[in-house]
């Protein structure tokens, strides 16, 4: 997947160290803390962020993966259930349960 699995762990230890340098500067004591408070914040939502959208690009993969369409654009498994209720099935058991 162009790399993008290699990137998840190398991200996962950065969003760790930048915690880890969070806990040391904080309380913030000098300006310089601040500043090094207010920048590894950051940092780690931007890796957050590229985790988070990584886990989304692998589960619409998955999905892609998982479903296969037959000649009209319908997932295969509907059209190979023979135990699916037809058009006129499900009017009818609409039909009784509004009486």
């Amino acid at each position: 997947m162009n790399g993008l699995e290699s990137y998840s762990p190398l991200s996962q230890s950065k969003c760790e160290y930048y915690r880890q340098k969070i806990a040391e500067h904080t309380p913030p004591v000098t300006e310089s803390d601040e500043l090094i408070v207010r920048t590894y914040q950051r940092f780690l939502i931007r890796d957050r962020s590229l985790q988070y959208n990584l886990e989304l690009v692998k589960m619409i993969e998955t999905m892609h993966v998982s479903i296969s369409t037959d000649n009209f654009g319908m997932p295969a498994s509907f059209s190979n259930n023979t135990d699916a209720l037809d058009l006129d099935e499900f009017k009818t058991l609409l039909d009784e349960n509004m009486e």
